[in-house]
This record gives C-alpha cells, sequence and structure tokens, in this order.
C-alpha cells in the first residue's frame, strides 16, 4: 500500500470518527481498492482533477459520506447517483451502508466502465449500472428510486427536470450548491418557481474541523 493511500485512509477513518459514522475493517480493505482503482484508471481515463489526488478523501469521499448525516437514509433503500463519473458519492455510501440498492447512472462509456470494474472488485450486491443519459431513465426498464444524487454543478431547473422523474412520489433529490447560492435558491423555493417539488434542508456538508469549503448539501422532496 503506498504512503498516499494509507494517509487517504487515516483521513477516511479520523473523518468518519468526527462525522459518528462507521468505519469497520471491511469498509476500510474496500476503500483501499477504491483508491488503488481511482488512481490507476485516472492516468488513462479523466475520472477527477489530478490535483485533487491527495484530496479524494477530504474533498470527495468524506463530502459523499457526509450525506448520511443530513438525511435518515432508511434501511435497504434504493438511491441513485446520477452522472456518477468516479464514483462520488454512490461508491462511498455503498460501502459504508452495504444494505442499499444503488443505481449509478454514467453516459460515458471510459467511466462506466470503470464503476463495472469497481463494483466487480468490491463485490457488491444489489447493484445497477446504466450507462445512459439520465433524462432517458423514465423511458426505460427503470425502477423509481426514493433517494437521487446529483454532486455534479448545474442550473436548479435542470437538476430537478432530471432528478425528479428518477424519484418514487415523496422520493428525495440531493445536491450540493455553494452557499452564495442559496439564499436565491430558498427564495426560487418560496416562490414556487419548482413545481412538483419542496426544499426539505440545507446546511453545510462539512463541519468546519473538516474542511473550509463553502459546500451545502440541499434535500429537495418530490411532492407528486
Amino acid at each position: 500500500m503506498s504512503k498516499l493511500i494509507e494517509n487517504q485512509l487515516d483521513t477516511l477513518q479520523n473523518g468518519c470518527a468526527l462525522l459518528g459514522l462507521p468505519f469497520t475493517p471491511d469498509a476500510k480493505s474496500k476503500f483501499m481498492i477504491y483508491l488503488s482503482l481511482l488512481s490507476d484508471w485516472n492516468q488513462r481515463v479523466n475520472l477527477f482533477s489530478r490535483n485533487d489526488l491527495e484530496l479524494l478523501a477530504s474533498r470527495h469521499i468524506l463530502e459523499s459520506l457526509a450525506l448520511l448525516t443530513h438525511i435518515n437514509v432508511t434501511l435497504n433503500s434504493s438511491l441513485c447517483d446520477i452522472g456518477s463519473g468516479a464514483g462520488f458519492p454512490g461508491i462511498p455510501l455503498k460501502i459504508i451502508r452495504p444494505d442499499l440498492q444503488l443505481v449509478l447512472v454514467e453516459p460515458i462509456r471510459k467511466k462506466s466502465l470503470f464503476l463495472e470494474k469497481v463494483a466487480k472488485e468490491l463485490r457488491f450486491s444489489h447493484f445497477l449500472l446504466y450507462q445512459e443519459r439520465a433524462e432517458d431513465l423514465p423511458h426505460m426498464d427503470f425502477a423509481p428510486v426514493k433517494y437521487a444524487v446529483l454532486r455534479a454543478v448545474g442550473k436548479m431547473k435542470y437538476i430537478l427536470k432530471i432528478g425528479l422523474p428518477c424519484l418514487q412520489p415523496g422520493g428525495f433529490m440531493i445536491t450540493f450548491k455553494g452557499r452564495d447560492e442559496l439564499l436565491g435558491l430558498i427564495n426560487q423555493f418560496n416562490k414556487g418557481n419548482f413545481p412538483g417539488a419542496m426544499l426539505h434542508y440545507t446546511g453545510p456538508i462539512l463541519p468546519p474541523s473538516l474542511s473550509s469549503r463553502d459546500t451545502d448539501i440541499v434535500i429537495i422532496r418530490k411532492t407528486n
């Protein structure tokens, strides 16, 4: 195991302890494999910025796992990671919560091959991968999920357009926004600018002790 991966695992273990999340020996083993695959594949597939290699644990994985501290993700529930890319947040969530029925959606073939490889190496069960655009899922054999996560940057109108059709009635759409966008976003929800969606919760994704980034989690409930 390289020193870089060893340091990342230490960061994860300490971060999970601060967040009150389990970090079992099995989870540690799976994260070691995942980090190794990320480092290896990123040399030929653009999964993440090379400047982020030493920040995978703090910037990407812990932000993914922190979702579990903001919403009660029920046992054995279904979660869809839209535009999964390198697997954030779906893969880390599945490692910590193997009970989840995980669906990854990634239209780019090279990235979907990476996700397939990760799932195979980590021996995931209750796992589906769609190499499709999220917009096309409602027209396919796709079972709506209780939780959908879209981590990539985008306008809220677009996020809801592709996310809401993937949800069960009463399901939750989860995304991340810069703090400077929040006030305007809250005002739009209060004005009823997003039919079929209700703002459920917003808050800093990580405590200051783990991150200095002004990133907030935004949780939206599908109302019909």
